[in-house]
């Protein structure tokens, strides 16, 4: 991973992408974690990302997880950046979020 001149880490393009989540859960750590696939709007000062957030069944909402203090950054799966870059998987800082909604106005499916 490395990080941009937006200050966002992202695989290079060599580095295969994550497994997908699964719609019951994602593996974590030899288990599976519980939980769903929340479609959102991510807005930075410079960009727009829709992407797929994994909520666990843990959290409540996709704020409850935002606000967690544990965690510094967004991940997302199956974004779209700025309605025109497709890319299977981000992680955003999030003190450089500015928003960020559920959004079901977009649908991405990369293959």
């Amino acid at each position: 991973m490395h990080e941009s001149h937006f200050g966002l880490i992202e695989p290079p393009a060599s580095t295969p992408a994550p497994k997908a989540f699964r719609s019951l859960g994602r593996e974590e750590e030899g288990s599976v974690v519980e939980g769903r696939k929340v479609r959102v709007l991510v807005r930075t000062r410079t960009r727009k990302y829709v992407g797929d957030l994994f909520v666990p069944a843990t959290r409540k909402s996709v704020l409850e997880m935002v606000n967690d203090d544990r965690r510094r950054f967004v991940n997302l799966t199956n974004v779209l950046i700025d309605e025109t870059q497709r890319i299977k998987f981000i992680s955003l800082n999030k003190r450089l979020i500015e928003s960020i909604a559920p959004q079901t106005s977009y649908h991405l499916t990369l293959d």
